[in-house]
C-alpha cells in the first residue's frame, strides 16, 4: 500500500512543481499563426463542438501518458505530468499579471478534473508497468479498471466544464 501512495504523491508533486515553476519563471510563447488560427477557430466554435474537441485532445494526451508510463516504468509520464503542470503554470502566471485572482480561479478551476484524470492515467500506467516487469500486484485488475473509468469520466467532464465555463466565461 505504501508504494501505491508514494507513486500517487510523486506524480502529484511533479504536477504541482510544474505549475509552480511555470508561474514563477515561465514565459508565454504564443503558438505559430497556423496553430493560433486553429485555437481561435476552436474558441469561436459552438460550445458543444468545442467540448468534443477538447475531450478528444485530453483523451489522446492521457492515453499517451498511460502508454508511455507502462513502457518506461512511469519515468516518461513523470516528465509529461511535470510539463503539463508547467504549461498550466505559465498560463496562470500570465493571467495573474493581467487579472484578479478570482478571474484566474474561475478560468482554471474547471481544469481540476482534467488534472486529476491526467495524474490517474500516469498512476495506472506505472502500476501496470510494475505489474508487468516486476510481477508486483498492487491493485486487482478490477480496481485498475475502476480507477481508469473514473479517470476517463473526469477527463470527459473536465472538457465540458472547460468549454461551457472557462471558454465561455472568458469571451
Amino acid at each position: 500500500m505504501r508504494v501505491r501512495f508514494i507513486i500517487a504523491i510523486v506524480f502529484t508533486v511533479a504536477y504541482v512543481a510544474g505549475v509552480t515553476f511555470g508561474i514563477l519563471g515561465g514565459e508565454l510563447n504564443l503558438p505559430s499563426s497556423e496553430n493560433n488560427d486553429d485555437l481561435l477557430n476552436l474558441y469561436n466554435s459552438e460550445t458543444y463542438y468545442r467540448a468534443i474537441e477538447l475531450m478528444k485532445n485530453n483523451l489522446i494526451v492521457c492515453t499517451k501518458i498511460l502508454l508511455l508510463s507502462v513502457l518506461s516504468l512511469g519515468f516518461i509520464s513523470l516528465i509529461l505530468v511535470f510539463f503539463n503542470g508547467y504549461t498550466l503554470g505559465i498560463a496562470i502566471g500570465d493571467l495573474l499579471s493581467k487579472s484578479s485572482l478570482h478571474t484566474v480561479l474561475s478560468l482554471t478551476l474547471p481544469h481540476s478534473g482534467e488534472i486529476m484524470g491526467l495524474i490517474m492515467c500516469a498512476y495506472i500506467g506505472t502500476i501496470l508497468s510494475l505489474r508487468i516487469v516486476f510481477k508486483k500486484k498492487y491493485h486487482s485488475l478490477r480496481t485498475i479498471l475502476i480507477i481508469t473509468s473514473i479517470s476517463l469520466l473526469l477527463i470527459i467532464s473536465a472538457a465540458f466544464a472547460e468549454s461551457y465555463i472557462s471558454m465561455t466565461y472568458n469571451k
